[in-house]
């Protein structure tokens, strides 16, 4: 993570006109390796495509950040709950990335599916955000996968603006999953993956939980929950949360 505002990352000037054709001050960024359509779907997919609908009908500017996938959008999309389109595996190609940047996607890509969507992810929602400085960036990830562990880890460190928001919803994370397969081990890359998905939910600005279930049991892991809000049926009160982070994070 860097914060030297001459080091910044921005998107190719060819792709600028995509986002000029929208008007709005509200932008989501729905992180995911689940979409219908794109993946072997699964409740995550049918989620986010469940969350793009609802976040387009209510005027927002909608996102998907495609992870762990190597289709090439350039932003464009055939989805109509989806203004942009993007994958990891296109951020040499849309992005315009420093040598800096270029040596930690380098070493980051020995851990290809998790670090290194990680740190993609960050680069494309610091490029998101010099692309939309006057909007509300809504940023959001699954717990599974710890996807968000860098994004996160920058917003309380204050390398992303004010206006970017991040939120992590419980799916089932590595540890629930490994232990429901009676496969728990004490793998360092479990361990890892698992303290990540951890710091992730914690850390960011928003929580949910689906069920009270999963959040017992990852309270059972030593997981902080106190601050996730119910979310019984995903989608319903996410617009309640969002508006007031938006209000404690004005943009001036």
């Amino acid at each position: 993570m860097i914060s030297d505002k001459t080091l910044a990352i921005y998107f190719r000037s060819s792709l600028l006109p995509i986002f000029q054709k929208s008007d709005t001050n509200q932008v989501a960024v729905l992180v995911s390796n689940e979409y219908e359509g794109f993946s072997k779907n699964g409740g995550i997919g049918t989620y986010y495509t469940a969350l793009s609908k609802k976040l387009r009908e209510a005027g927002w500017y909608v996102i998907l950040l495609l992870c762990q996938s190597e289709q090439k959008f350039q932003g464009e999309s055939d989805v109509p709950a989806l203004d942009c389109i993007f994958s990891v595996a296109e951020v040499e190609n849309v992005l315009i990335l420093q040598t800096v940047h270029l040596s930690i996607l380098s070493e980051a890509k020995s851990d290809y599916y998790y670090t290194y969507q990680s740190i993609c992810s960050l680069f494309f929602v610091q490029a998101l955000s010099a692309a939309f400085p006057d909007a509300h960036i809504y940023v959001e990830f699954p717990d599974v996968n710890a996807f968000g562990y860098h994004t996160i880890q920058a917003k309380q460190a204050g390398l992303l603006p004010s206006n970017c928001i991040t939120a992590v919803t419980i799916h089932g994370c590595f540890e629930w999953v490994f232990e429901a397969n009676d496969s728990l081990t004490k793998d360092p890359w479990l361990l890892l993956t698992a303290h990540r998905e951890q710091q992730s939910f914690e850390k960011t600005d928003l929580a949910f939980f689906p069920s009270h279930f999963l959040k017992s049991t990852v309270k059972s892991y030593g997981w902080k929950t106190c601050q996730a809000k119910h979310m019984p049926y995903f989608v319903p009160i996410i617009f309640n949360q969002i508006n007031s982070k938006i209000h404690e994070n004005p943009v001036y």
